[in-house]
């Protein structure tokens, strides 16, 4: 046994415990070491699930104790559904959030239109306006956007739309 420099005693030890079975694959030889923790890094690892090293048979040999594990495990049944289901609600929310760029976006170019022509027809605006509030408050409200973030949002319209208004005669700031 020592004449073989200990590799022997590396081998008898992992068969004795039974925590080691390889197989080979080419030049990679893959190791299978089922292991009871709680997570690796900051891969979390289930109880049980299988941990697998890949590395050349010539340096698994040589380098026995430094090992990095890939988390190999079966998604469950609830995972799979989480999954689905996180899907769904991103890209729901994605188009509520994109719905209220755009109907923003709407009113501001709107005002800026009217601006530039010099219109007094606010009752576009305002139409538009209920319309993009009324999207912003509900993105809000299913915790979409941030409340503050909705409030930013309705404020910056308020505020071109009271530009315009100011722009138009209809209306003067108390300074």
């Amino acid at each position: 046994q020592r004449a073989r420099g200990g590799q022997r005693d590396r081998e008898s030890r992992g068969g004795a415990r039974g925590r080691f079975s390889s197989e080979s694959l080419g030049f990679v030889k893959l190791v299978r070491v089922r292991m009871k923790v709680a997570s690796l890094g900051s891969t979390r690892c289930v109880r049980g699930a299988g941990v697998v090293c890949a590395r050349p048979a010539a340096v698994a040999a040589r380098q026995a104790r430094s090992v990095s594990f890939a988390v190999e495990a079966k998604k469950g049944d609830s995972v799979i559904k989480r999954q689905r289901q996180t899907e769904k609600r991103r890209l729901r929310n994605r188009a509520r959030k994109s719905e209220c760029k755009t109907l923003s976006k709407k009113v501001l170019v709107t005002v800026d239109e009217l601006m530039e022509s010099g219109g007094k027809d606010l009752a576009t605006v305002d139409a538009q306006m209920a319309d993009a509030y009324s999207a912003i408050d509900k993105a809000v409200s299913k915790k979409i956007l941030h409340a503050n973030t909705g409030a930013r949002r309705k404020a910056r319209l308020a505020k071109a739309r009271r530009d315009l208004a100011v722009a138009a005669g209809e209306y003067t700031p108390d300074e």
